[in-house]
């Protein structure tokens, strides 16, 4: 050991490259691990301090979410005594119209076994009295009967005479201020009982303050001298973690903090001055009653758990550090080992590539990397040109909804920023039928290119276009931009985009335009607006730009008996009812024959859309009749029919006939609405239980992804948007109902959260469950 401290030291005095590489590994193998150290040190000592407040934030929440549950209780339990449903009578109806006299005796002794055993149901309550408003009597829960003027709480019997239709609370009272035969500090709920829209009697609760901080305000663990209290807005200690507390005043800086609060965060966070003790403190202003929770710990609870794991992490640093010195020590010997070890390793990956060894170890490493960088660079390019597909795909899929809105998995803020709530979209077909008569299926795609360019060079100065392929010669352009456009400015867009195609391909095009003013969730309700108006390009011709509010009134009815009728063929084509499919197919024509110009413009704009239809409904089925290359054969003899009576024999002959004998047997398809119907029963029976697609399934012994398939096939909606809007319908009823909240309905209707409950009321109905009440109401 001495041999080799005389070896170093005589080393470190003569400066050769040896004793500069161990100088330098020394310094690059200490200085980092000892500013490490100290660093985690430190991080973890505010780590401490941060999760200490963040789960003192959850204590408050957890803690206001339990008092309050125990509050609903208590009201919930009083209800069933004080509240009178259309179908069933008030239970305290005999003492409400009686007078509680002594010639009344057995009605007293009733309500009073009622009251001790309502009061027997309820947690941390002093005493429970029953006050008849018309005879000014009062009975307790202890058998004590007094005329208003006896009872020692007058607070109590002017506020229940004051008493409309909901309940009154009434702070903290000391036992000497007030009710002077209660001795501990008290809560007051008074619950009006009504009869005939009248309040004629009241159920005054006493709380106990003490007993309640005992059991519901457990103060933050594991810090020493911590408390975890409540106030009212005038700093009043209502509850307290240390029940000695309670009734006295907080700090002046909790009030200030309280001030603070009136128009700040719901939560802050901040190291205050309690009672001479510096803490750190987490308000939480209360958005049920207009009370403030605090959570504190002392700063020296904080410093002592902090400073014990600052010092083990610097004693874990130094020990790192010396550990560091050894090996640096150690490496500088043989620098080069592990280099020539690593290059060893590298290069029989490497021996296709053209990286030549002349013997430098650093020279080749330095190539070899160079040449990773190189991949590396072309594999991201790769991988941006994959997203970017993935990214149309799952464009494509939010269009036409064969997923949920929120169960994607790629971000979408690249291309449609938070900001960005109102896009518009354009349907632009550029003669599908003529293109497919005229190009190859992979010549039609190559068309998306050209699409793509224009839309970018044209609409680039509005946002980001996206431009999707729905099948060739059907695109769809999507402009997400944060200003709305007015109507006109948004068939200016199309008429610029329509302009540029008809000018540069060549090709008749028709641009149908809508938009979503929701951002992507109002995406496929945009997108069908704008499919529907594809239906009435018969109507309008070639090159033509159409918005929704383009439709005149008599030919948007008579286009709508056209879309009725071609619901009610899909729907039977679905059913396997070909017959019936047929005969209303014959019903749309003949209307077509009398309300329409029969022209050559109707006969290849209509028909092949009504095609589509039938082909869509068809490919339902677990087996499909139309491939693509005969579903383009179906279109090209279609555009060669010349008159409505050809049209006609196409669809008999062509279209139906095949149906018929490709599927001629409807046993199946009974059985499975069957199946179905059974399930939608088993839906209006428990739709206020945790209904699942699991459950549904093995209720009627299928697999569910074999129910999601046969349930869209046979009623043409997802089985969870069936759920959904059947739950909305159940909720429009129950807000008929004006004593009803909000947040009972959406625990009734099995929504975890009032706030997902409203969201998903607005988008099924079009408006907050508030404003559909207010509507009820007139």
């Amino acid at each position: 050991m001495k041999l080799r401290a005389i070896r170093f030291f005589r080393l470190a005095s003569t400066p050769t490259l040896k004793t500069k590489m161990l100088a330098y590994l020394l310094l690059m193998s200490s200085i980092p691990v000892a500013l490490m150290g100290i660093y985690s040190a430190y991080s973890t000592s505010a780590i401490i301090r941060e999760q200490a407040g963040e789960s003192n934030a959850v204590l408050l929440t957890q803690t206001e979410k339990e008092l309050n549950n125990y509050f609903k209780k208590i009201d919930d339990l009083m209800l069933q005594y004080t509240h009178a449903s259309s179908n069933s009578t008030l239970l305290m109806k005999r003492f409400v119209e009686q007078d509680l006299s002594v010639e009344n005796w057995k009605t007293v002794m009733d309500l009073s076994e009622i009251l001790v055993k309502l009061q027997s149901g309820m947690e941390h309550v002093l005493e429970l009295d029953f006050y008849s408003v018309p005879y000014g009597k009062v009975l307790s829960s202890h058998g004590n009967l007094y005329t208003d003027e006896e009872f020692g709480d007058p607070m109590a019997i002017k506020a229940a005479k004051k008493l409309s239709y909901t309940n009154r609370f009434l702070n903290l009272r000391m036992p000497d201020s007030d009710y002077g035969t209660l001795t501990r500090p008290i809560l007051t709920i008074i619950k009006p009982i009504l009869q005939n829209n009248r309040v004629n009697a009241a159920l005054i609760v006493y709380l106990d303050a003490m007993s309640i901080s005992s059991y519901k305000l457990a103060p933050p663990a594991p810090y020493e001298g911590s408390s975890i209290f409540v106030t009212d807005e005038h700093g009043n200690i209502i509850l307290h973690s240390q029940t000695s507390r309670i009734g006295t005043r907080a700090d002046e800086t909790a009030l200030a903090k309280i001030k603070e609060a009136a128009d700040a965060d719901w939560i802050i966070h901040d190291k205050l001055n309690l009672d001479g003790v510096y803490s750190n403190t987490v308000m939480l202003r209360s958005e049920s009653k207009n009370w403030y929770y605090f959570a504190n710990v002392p700063e020296k609870a904080f410093t002592m758990k902090a400073n014990s794991q600052r010092n083990i992490m610097l004693a874990i640093s130094l020990g790192l550090v010396l550990i560091g010195l050894l090996f640096g020590y150690r490496a500088s010997r043989s620098l080069y080992r592990p280099l020539q070890k690593l290059t060893s390793k590298l290069k029989p990956a490497a021996a296709n590539t053209n990286i030549v060894s002349d013997g430098d170890e650093l020279a080749w490493l330095d190539r070899y990397l160079d040449l990773l960088s190189l991949e590396n660079r072309q594999l991201s390019t790769e991988m941006n040109i994959y997203f970017e597909h993935a990214k149309h795909f799952l464009l494509h899929q939010l269009l036409v909804r064969s997923i949920p809105h929120q169960n994607h998995s790629l971000s979408e803020h690249e291309a449609f920023p938070n900001e960005c709530c109102f896009i518009p979209l354009l349907i632009v077909d550029l003669n599908q039928n003529r293109m497919m008569k005229s190009y190859s299926r992979r010549d039609c795609s190559l068309y998306y290119y050209a699409v793509d360019n224009i839309a970018m060079e044209l609409l680039g100065e509005n946002g980001n276009p996206q431009v999707i392929m729905i099948q060739p010669g059907l695109f769809v352009a999507i402009v997400p931009m944060e200003d709305r456009l007015a109507p006109e400015e948004l068939r200016g867009m199309g008429l610029k985009l329509q302009d540029t195609l008809m000018r540069y391909l060549k090709l008749d095009s028709f641009v149908a335009a809508s938009y979503s003013d929701t951002g992507t969730d109002g995406l496929h309700e945009a997108y069908e607006e704008a499919s529907g108006l594809l239906r009435y390009r018969f109507l309008a011709g070639h090159n033509e730009v159409m918005l929704i509010h383009d439709l005149e009134a008599s030919v948007s009815m008579q286009a709508e008996v056209l879309f009725q009728c071609e619901n009610e063929i899909a729907a039977a084509i679905r059913s396997r009812q070909w017959n019936e499919a047929e005969g209303i197919f014959q019903s749309l024509a003949d209307t077509l024959q009398e309300s329409f110009n029969i022209s050559e413009d109707l006969l290849r704009g209509y028909f092949p859309q009504l095609l589509g239809t039938i082909v869509k409904s068809v490919q339902l089925a677990p087996q499909d009749s139309f491939d693509s290359d005969t579903l383009k054969e179906l279109l090209l003899h279609l555009a060669e029919s010349r008159d409505l009576e050809e049209v006609r024999s196409f669809f008999r002959d062509r279209v139906f006939e095949v149906l018929r004998q490709e599927y001629d047997d409807t046993s199946a398809s009974s059985h499975r609405i069957r199946l179905v119907e059974q399930v939608q029963d088993f839906i209006h029976n428990h739709y206020d239980t945790d209904l699942s697609l699991q459950q549904c399934a093995e209720r009627v012994g299928l697999a569910p992804f074999d129910l999601s398939r046969m349930y869209k096939q046979v009623t043409g909606v997802n089985f969870i948007d069936y759920l959904i809007q059947f739950r909305m319908e159940k909720a429009k009823a129950l807000l008929a109902n004006p004593d009803m909240r909000i947040q009972d309905i959406a625990d009734r209707l099995r929504y975890s959260s009032q706030q997902g409950f409203m969201r998903a009321f607005k988008k099924s109905i079009g408006m907050t469950p508030g404003q559909f009440r207010s509507k009820l109401k007139g």
